[in-house]
């Protein structure tokens, strides 16, 4: 893809040399289109207001279809997330398909709404406040209280599950605030 690159940019590169590229470069935004109308086109299929039993149940089976159809494709086309592959975007969207249906009719299949300031409810709510406050905060990661609650965790779990400790740490973090402007009714739409 980097001939292509070129060929429209010339010789501006993100990474600079005779050789260089950009990561993600032109070609590479079509999968990310690509995944986007994935998620709309779910985003449609949940507002249709069919039976939440049927929709989660169709929703899952429509995500392990696009996982088989990723894995298979996989093997010609290799599932490359820093690539933005097609295999990679079909996996991760059926992926995310059988998460979302199992979310569905666990949440919103109970018969009852969730309660203002409850952690999924919040985040569902109010998720391009907490997309936006994610991408503000996100340096916090690297602060010496998230790395010492690596540190403190990793002889004790290991260092797989220690990794999710500041990030848990930061979720709950994000939450608060969103909670709070979800217990006010305040939401960031578009």
């Amino acid at each position: 893809m980097s001939w292509f690159d070129r060929a429209v940019f010339g010789s501006w590169r993100y990474v600079a040399g005779p050789k260089g590229y950009d990561p993600e470069g032109v070609l590479g935004t079509l999968p990310t289109f690509a995944e986007a109308l994935i998620g709309t086109l779910v985003g449609d299929w949940l507002r249709r207001g069919q039976p939440i039993r049927r929709t989660a149940i169709r929703l899952a089976l429509a995500g392990t279809l696009l996982i088989a159809a990723g894995v298979a494709w996989g093997l010609v086309f290799p599932i490359i997330k820093d690539l933005w592959t097609s295999s990679f975007v079909l996996v991760s969207a059926g992926v995310a398909m059988v998460v979302l249906a199992g979310f569905h009719l666990a949440c919103d299949g109970r018969g009852e709404k969730m309660r203002r300031g409850d952690l999924l409810g919040s985040f569902g709510r109010n998720a391009i406040a907490a997309y936006a406050l994610h991408e503000l905060t996100s340096f916090l990661l690297s602060a010496d209280v998230f790395q010492w609650t690596y540190r403190w965790a990793r002889p004790v779990v290991g260092p797989e599950l220690a990794a999710l400790v500041p990030v848990i740490l930061f979720i709950l973090l994000l939450w608060w605030p969103i909670a709070a402007m979800d217990r006010r009714g305040w939401y960031l739409k578009t």
